[in-house]
């Protein structure tokens, strides 16, 4: 007879264990869900944010493009320059990253080669002082070029323009 109530203290043990088992790796599992889907919010914010910041920065000529040509030994020179105002005082840019430059040739994009052995994407630091960035020459007629931005930011420069 004692051993039917036992049997039965047991059982409810055994019950309470595996419901604790299910119940607390099940709460953990939903909290963690709502912690990652704040992170991954916070992430998408940020990069609103600077995406935003750099637009600001491109629209309002904090920073500045300069798209150059100019004739050298039969051929078009091309040269951009970037550079951040020194007229306007604003939180400072460090840098671009342009994932592609392209020419309009004939009516098409055409992505333009780097010199010097650089290859995409390149980090472009910025300060007062001018970085330069020399573009390979051509023989025709030069074209409006796309600077596409790793935020996906894209900038139109015609020859001998900047980018405001």
């Amino acid at each position: 007879m004692n051993s039917k109530g036992l049997s039965t203290s047991i059982a409810a043990i055994f019950l309470i264990v595996i419901i604790v088992a299910i119940l607390i790796p099940l709460g953990v599992s939903l909290f963690n869900n709502s912690s990652l889907q704040s992170t991954t919010d916070y992430i998408d914010q940020n990069y609103a944010y600077y995406r935003n910041l750099d637009n600001q920065y491109l629209s309002q000529g904090i920073v500045d493009i300069e798209y150059c040509v100019y004739p050298q030994s039969g051929q078009n020179q091309r040269q951009l320059s970037f550079t951040e105002n020194a007229s306007i005082v604003s939180a400072p840019l460090n840098s671009l990253e342009i994932t592609g430059i392209y020419c309009l040739d004939n009516g098409q994009w055409n992505e333009v080669q780097l010199q010097n052995g650089m290859s995409y994407p390149v980090e472009v630091s910025l300060s007062y002082v001018p970085y330069t960035l020399n573009l390979p020459p051509t023989t025709q007629s030069p074209g409006d070029l796309l600077i596409v931005l790793n935020n996906g930011l894209m900038v139109f420069l015609a020859p001998n323009s900047t980018n405001y």
